[in-house]
């Protein structure tokens, strides 16, 4: 594999990471908090 299919492939998964992170946030983490406060 070369280095740019690598980069291209690492970029993928981080931007994927942060999406559902955020997703999961919105979801989950503004009930959460609006119970606590």
């Amino acid at each position: 594999m070369d280095t740019i299919a690598r980069l291209r492939a690492a970029a993928t998964a981080i931007v994927a990471v942060l999406a559902f992170g955020t997703l999961g946030y919105v979801l989950f983490g503004w009930p959460v908090l609006d119970a606590l406060y």
